[in-house]
């Protein structure tokens, strides 16, 4: 009998490389040049930027004779002062110009050469600066600002959305043939170093090879975040179709899902409390707890910590999750008859604890993004009841022993394609541990904007 498990989902994945600059020149603006060297326009230019005055982003420096450290100088206040402007193209331009002469002022460029690419919505360069800074600069503070700002960053507009569609084959009946089709909307607000975060959800299951409508799923939630700080809460419905084939899960009154009552559940729930601190070398610890509400008979306490680590050339991601399931399901009555006489035994699930553990690298090329580790679960259920006169109070043992390998490709900036499949062997105490191979395979592609 294979259990349904109650993994978390962990962590985002960052891309992982160095890409050259795809900024065009802009136009030659007419107007307000200078007829004087390029010395003399260098110094005035400064004079102009400290004073607040404009005017100097409007000269073509590279129709003034300048030797390459007179235009790195140029280049780098006129991309400043188009990024205080809010003109993050004409920024663009002139930064990534700074960036290819080089200089001693790269390290600043790159962080505002991120923060132009932020403001544009462009998240794969923004991985790629990040990989770079990382590399050139291990300690800079800009790239603990950077580090920061990625954990709470979504997207440049208040309002998101999203869709994804994943088709899933697996060994367990439970979950094989099914097609999940789910919509996302997302608001976000910031308030100084304060972010707040609204969020509503909606998921349709389908089993293809037996129903049009398996399952469905509604959420609401909403996040606060200060520095490292993180809390949320969420409250859901579900339901879940009567299935005709109950070998592959726990029931106890009838073929049900073991995490519905009576097919419709209006006790869902989730609160969590976390907390994140990033070193300047790009180190990540986090720690979270949590508490679910499964349904009215399911509940769940976890505690999570998880590590990330960003290299020259791929990511680093771990965690260890610890859960106690509490649970109160009505007892399953069995009656038979043996020489002995007649005998009735009443048993039922009542608890469960769990530990799991994660370690994947990811690796990022282009638009190809790719991870590859192995998982490790541990659970002990446990049983109550009676049989006869007797009292029951047994545990059952189970472990599990996987590797999971995704691969996603960024066809566009809103539009992925993904590709996951995983395969290891199950040990339970009901079957003396020998191992049960175990599998599954998924396929779908997400929009978002």
């Amino acid at each position: 009998m294979i259990r349904p498990r109650l993994l978390p989902s962990l962590l985002l994945i960052l891309g992982v490389l160095v890409s050259l600059s795809e900024a065009k020149r802009p136009a030659r603006r007419s107007g307000g040049q200078p007829k004087l060297d390029c010395k003399t326009m260098a110094d005035s230019l400064t004079r102009l930027y400290e004073a607040g005055d404009p005017a100097y982003l409007t000269w073509d420096f590279s129709a003034s004779k300048c030797d390459s450290s007179q235009l790195y100088t140029a280049y780098y206040y006129q991309g400043i002062g188009f990024l205080f402007l809010s003109d993050y193209k004409e920024a663009l331009y002139f930064l990534s110009a700074a960036r290819d002469i080089g200089g001693p002022k790269d390290e600043e460029i790159l962080y505002h050469l991120w923060t132009v690419y932020r403001k544009l919505d462009r998240h794969q360069e923004m991985e790629r600066l990040t990989v770079e800074l990382h590399q050139r600069y291990p300690g800079s503070l800009f790239l603990l600002e950077i580090l920061d700002q990625w954990k709470s960053l979504r997207s440049s507009s208040p309002l998101t959305w999203g869709f994804s569609s994943k088709a899933a084959w697996a060994r367990s009946p439970y979950l094989d043939h099914i097609l999940s089709n789910r919509v996302r909307a997302e608001t976000n607000q910031k308030r100084g170093l304060h972010q707040f975060r609204e969020t509503g959800s909606m998921s349709l299951k389908t089993a293809w090879d037996e129903r049009l409508l398996q399952g469905f799923q509604g959420n609401l939630g909403g996040e606060y975040g200060y520095k490292g700080f993180s809390a949320e809460a969420h409250w859901g419905i579900g339901y879940e179709a009567r299935r005709t084939d109950t070998t592959a899960i726990v029931v106890t009154s009838g073929a049900q899902s073991v995490l519905v009552d009576s097919n419709w559940n209006f006790a869902q729930g989730r609160f969590a409390l976390g907390y994140s601190f990033t070193t300047s070398s790009g180190w990540n610890l986090g720690l979270n707890a949590s508490l679910f509400q499964l349904s009215k008979d399911w509940t769940v306490a976890g505690l999570s910590h998880s590590q990330s680590y960003l290299f020259s050339d791929f990511i680093l991601i771990g965690y260890v999750d610890v859960q106690n399931h509490w649970i109160d399901f009505a007892t399953d009555t069995v009656a038979f008859s043996d020489a002995s006489g007649s005998h009735k035994v009443l048993r039922g699930l009542d608890g469960m604890q769990s530990f799991s553990f994660n370690l994947t690298p990811y690796f990022s090329l282009g638009r190809h993004s790719l991870g590859i580790g192995p998982t490790y679960y541990f659970s002990r259920w446990h049983y109550s009841g009676a049989a006869d006169s007797a009292r029951i109070d047994d545990s059952e043992i189970q472990q599990s022993a996987s590797a999971t390998a995704s691969y996603s490709f960024d066809l566009r900036h809103w539009f992925r394609l993904a590709l996951s499949a995983s395969y290891g062997f199950d040990f339970d105490q009901i079957h003396d541990y020998r191992p049960e191979d175990v599998y599954s395979v998924e396929a779908g592609f997400s929009l978002s904007y």
